[in-house]
């Protein structure tokens, strides 16, 4: 599938004062049997030789989901279904996923596309683990000239993932959603790497879906580290008093809304050489905490809420130019939330 790049801007905002969502359609496939099926009203998306499953799984209670499971790295699978749709009008899809199999970690996503413009917003599902349910969504503006819209949640050709949906919600209104989800009270989960499997990306040197940050003429090494337990661990090491070594995730933010990064680090050195820093852009608005010394695992946390004019987020885990010293990392989180986060740390 060819996907067609957005604005940021046109992700959807979060304002004061407008109108009530209406709801187009709210789906937890309660209605449909248990069994290898496309789930009612759904149409089956495939491209390549389809060697993967669309089934619901019936969860007792009256309780129901459905089931992506995709078995070929030379496929597409998984729903899609069409609407009508106003242009200037404001859609928002919503859905809660978990992880289907452990052994399946990469990304299914999910996608709202405009007719006829073809213009498009699409994200990979974010999940937590196998036992809960992690809420997804996406927002956008219909453009000029729109008739209809099409939502899809599928798998991308290499990769071949298993996700489990059991809710899925898509929602109208003609001024910007009042709220960012439809489920406000609960918290985004936008990031999650343990850490204790890890690869580096051979061309950056940084953990996969990691960016690397640099800073002077001899910045240090990103390394993986196997610990006693037989899993791995991220280890940076910072040797020079004028140069910084460390890691970067970036992310689109919403005004108003609050993001939390959290992370596990043992830090064998006394010295204050590495942080945890959290940064908002344009305005760069910048909280951090630095790793105190430990001899295991300790977890640190920054929360920021987004400023009106921020459109993107970066989360940096790096040394400061003096101290030197070493880190090793793991659990690291990153969630988004409409209100406080409760202080559980």
């Amino acid at each position: 599938m060819k996907v067609k790049a957005v604005s940021m801007a046109a992700i959807g905002v979060l304002l004061a004062g407008g109108v009530s969502a209406e709801v187009m359609l709210r789906d937890d496939f309660s209605a449909n049997a248990p069994g290898e099926a496309v789930p009612s009203g759904w149409q089956l998306y495939k491209q390549g030789p389809n060697t993967g499953k669309i089934s619901i799984r019936d969860l007792g209670d009256g309780k129901r989901e459905l089931l992506i499971d995709d078995e070929c790295d030379q496929s597409e699978i998984g729903v899609t279904r069409q609407f009508p749709a106003t242009a200037g009008n404001y859609y928002r899809i919503a859905l809660k996923a978990r992880q289907l199999n452990e052994l399946k970690k990469d990304p299914a996503y999910f996608q709202l596309r405009f007719l006829p413009s073809q213009k498009l917003l699409q994200r990979p599902i974010t999940v937590l683990d196998a036992e809960r349910y992690n809420p997804n969504m996406i927002t956008l503006q219909a453009p000029a000239g729109t008739t209809g819209l099409q939502i899809f949640i599928y798998t991308h050709k290499a990769p071949k993932p298993a996700v489990a949906i059991s809710e899925f919600q898509l929602d109208e209104s003609a001024t910007p959603f009042t709220t960012f989800s439809p489920w406000p009270n609960e918290q985004l989960l936008l990031k999650q790497d343990p850490m204790t499997e890890l690869k580096l990306d051979e061309k950056s040197g940084a953990p996969v879906s990691w960016g690397r940050y640099t800073q002077g003429p001899n910045p240090g090494t990103i390394e993986v580290t196997s610990l006693p337990d037989g899993k791995t661990a991220l280890k940076m090491v910072d040797n020079d008093n004028q140069s910084e070594i460390g890691v970067q995730y970036s992310f689109s933010v919403t005004p108003g809304l609050y993001y939390q990064a959290t992370v596990d680090a043992k830090n064998p050195t006394e010295g204050q050489c590495f942080l945890l820093q959290l940064s908002m852009f344009p305005g760069k608005q910048h909280k951090q905490v630095f790793f105190t010394r430990s001899d295991d695992f300790k977890t640190y946390t920054v929360t920021v809420q987004a400023p009106e004019d921020a459109t993107k987020g970066v989360v940096y885990i790096y040394s400061h130019k003096a101290p030197t010293g070493s880190i090793e990392l793991r659990n690291f989180r990153l969630e988004q939330s409409e209100r406080p986060f409760t202080e559980t740390r």
